[in-house]
C-alpha cells in the first residue's frame, strides 16, 4: 500500500503540500533539472561500468574453466594410458608364464 493510499490524499492536497514545501524550503534548495539529469547520467555510467566489470569477470572465469577442463582431459588421457599400459604388462607377464 502506498503512502498516499494510507493518508487518502487527493491530487489537490498533494499539490498544496508541494507548494508549501516549495515556499518553506525555498526554490534554491530544490534540485535543478540539470542536477537530476547529471545524477541519472552518473548512475547509468556506474551501472554500465559495473556491468562491464561483471561480464569481464565472468569471461575470465569461463576461460579459466576451459583451461581446467583441458587439464582434466589431459589428466584423464594420462590415467587411461597408464591403465592400458598396466593391462598390457600384466597380459605379457601372463603370456610368458
Amino acid at each position: 500500500m502506498s503512502v498516499i493510499g494510507i493518508f487518502d490524499l487527493g491530487m489537490g492536497q498533494i499539490i498544496l503540500i508541494l507548494l508549501v514545501v516549495l515556499l518553506l524550503w525555498g526554490a534554491w534548495k530544490l534540485p535543478r533539472g540539470s542536477q537530476i539529469l547529471a545524477g541519472l547520467r552518473e548512475g547509468i555510467r556506474q551501472f554500465m561500468q559495473a556491468s562491464r566489470e561483471v561480464a569481464e569477470e565472468l569471461s575470465n572465469d569461463r576461460r579459466m574453466g576451459e583451461d581446467e577442463e583441458q587439464e582434466a582431459k589431459f589428466i584423464g588421457w594420462v590415467f587411461l594410458s597408464l591403465v592400458v599400459l598396466v593391462i598390457l604388462i600384466i597380459g605379457l607377464a601372463a603370456i610368458q608364464r
